[in-house]
């Protein structure tokens, strides 16, 4: 069993320190060229840039939430154990450099492409935006989708509960 964790946990590290293969985690097809630190849409949507700061208000107002599921005992234990760890929580290391901070904004404030999930896959997809307004437009024209006559949200929501 040991042997097993062990190994699955050396894999998870090579694969992690393994250079992520742009070309098929990024497929550009607008016009726009992207440059080296641009890539680093390569790391996909899912991944998570370190905070500025701990978000102690949050984890504040997500602790107070289970409090008053507690008896007073085990809710002042829980509070003094949250009180500490953010008195001595350190912040953590960047994962992102500036350039690469900087290149996210570019690609984000650039009104002629549009950066979008792939269909299937972690890939990323670019487009220029003019193409994709053709093709959003391709699709509604098609006849699939129709205009409802009134917004059924209300409805739905009180069907669920």
């Amino acid at each position: 069993m040991k042997n097993r964790i062990t190994k699955k946990f050396d894999t998870l590290i090579l694969e992690s320190q393994q250079q992520l293969d742009t070309k098929k985690l990024v497929k550009n097809y607008s016009s726009r060229q992207l440059d080296k630190i641009e890539e680093v849409l390569a790391l996909g949507r899912n991944f998570a840039i370190t905070p500025k700061a701990i978000p102690t208000q949050e984890i504040v107002t997500r602790t107070e939430a289970i409090y008053r599921t507690m008896n007073a005992n085990q809710a002042q234990d829980l509070k003094s154990r949250v009180k500490w760890c953010l008195k001595h929580c350190k912040q953590p290391k960047t994962n992102f450099t500036r350039q690469q901070m900087r290149a996210i904004q570019r690609l984000k404030g650039d009104e002629t492409i549009k950066i979008l999930p792939a269909d299937k896959g972690r890939t990323t997809v670019i487009l220029d935006s003019t193409e994709y307004y053709q093709k959003m437009e391709g699709l509604l024209q098609d006849g699939i989708y129709k205009k409802l006559k009134n917004d059924p949200t209300l409805k739905i929501t009180k069907g669920l509960n």
